[in-house]
């Protein structure tokens, strides 16, 4: 179980056509948009090319998604990178960042590698000196040249926290 801090569902594919009306998928809807127009389904990643989420290249993280559950990150771009304060890097896997607070990434990942569904994370940045600050992430499926969900777009927003000052 998540920390109260840290909240991961997967969510039905067909909610991402309310993305104009819902408040988690509205500050997406660029990307949403875009992997909508793959004929009604899951995207291949050949039809995804990278200048199609231009203004989202710095805060977005291109991974495998491993039969495990486990990600194993392909592109990650500048600023996600930050987010996470440098520990996630093209080449490395999740389970391999330090001080994850999110037990259950195996089943979440996995439950998006099966299909039908995409995922969104809300929570504080997991990392010391980063827990000042509100994380958001969309998770989006995208095939492989063979049809089946192995990839992950990852897309990143960050937002500052509202902390009561104590006296």
């Amino acid at each position: 179980m998540e920390p109260a801090s840290f909240r991961a569902q997967v969510r039905p594919l067909a909610e991402l056509g309310d993305y104009e009306t819902n408040p988690f998928l509205a500050p997406y809807h660029a990307p949403v948009q875009r992997w909508l127009k793959a004929d009604g389904s899951v995207p291949r990643r050949r039809d995804l090319g990278f200048r199609d989420f231009g203004g989202w290249h710095d805060s977005m993280i291109v991974s495998e998604i491993l039969e495990s559950g486990d990600l194993k990150f392909k592109l990650v771009g500048q600023r996600a990178a930050e987010i996470f304060g440098g520990l996630i890097r093209a080449g490395g896997n999740f389970s391999t960042v330090p001080g994850i607070v999110f037990p259950d990434f195996h089943g979440h990942f996995g439950a998006i590698r099966a299909g039908g569904v995409y995922g969104r994370v809300e929570g504080i940045v997991p990392f010391e000196g980063r827990e000042h600050a509100a994380l958001h992430v969309l998770d989006l499926p995208v095939m492989d040249s063979e049809g089946r969900i192995t990839f992950l777009y990852s897309f990143f927003r960050q937002r500052p926290t509202v902390r009561a000052f104590s006296e």
